[in-house]
C-alpha cells in the first residue's frame, strides 16, 4: 500500500479558466488496493470565472451577486464535509466509482435503490408459470 502522509484532501477547481461560465470540479487522490487513484467528480454547479478565487478553491463574496456566491459557497462547504466523512467511514480505502455513488446519494442526486444491485431475476417453474392469470 503506497504511503499516505496526509489524508486525502478535496480539491476544487473550475473546468474551463477561458469560458465567462464554467463548472466547478472536485479533484482528489485516493489510496485504493495499493495504488493512487485519481478521483474527479462533477457536482453540476456552474459560475462565472471572474467570481472564482483560485487560491482559496472557492467563490469569490462579493458585488450584488453576493445571494447566490454565498450559497454556491455553502454548495461547495456540504460537498467538502460529505467528501471527508465518506472516506473516514471507509477508513480512507474506497474504490472511486464507490465513492461517487456515495456523494450522489448524499447529495439526493440517486435513490437508496439505485445503490444497491437491482433483484435477481425469478425465473417461474412450469406449475408456477401455469398458475399466473
Amino acid at each position: 500500500m503506497p504511503k499516505l502522509l496526509h489524508h486525502p484532501t478535496a480539491k476544487f477547481y473550475l473546468h474551463s479558466k477561458n469560458r465567462e461560465r464554467t463548472s466547478i470540479i472536485l479533484s482528489s487522490v485516493l489510496p485504493y488496493k495499493g495504488k493512487m487513484h485519481r478521483f474527479k467528480y462533477h457536482p453540476g454547479l456552474t459560475i462565472e470565472t471572474k467570481y472564482w478565487d483560485t487560491r482559496k478553491q472557492r467563490p469569490k463574496l462579493i458585488g450584488k451577486l453576493y445571494d447566490y456566491l454565498s450559497h454556491l459557497n455553502e454548495e461547495v462547504k456540504t460537498l467538502d464535509t460529505y467528501f471527508t466523512e465518506i472516506l473516514k467511514e471507509h477508513s480512507y480505502q474506497i474504490s472511486p466509482q464507490k465513492l461517487r455513488k456515495e456523494l450522489d446519494l448524499r447529495r439526493g442526486l440517486s435513490s437508496k435503490l439505485a445503490a444497491h444491485e437491482p433483484a435477481p431475476l425469478v425465473i417461474p417453474t412450469f406449475i408456477q408459470f401455469l398458475d399466473i392469470p
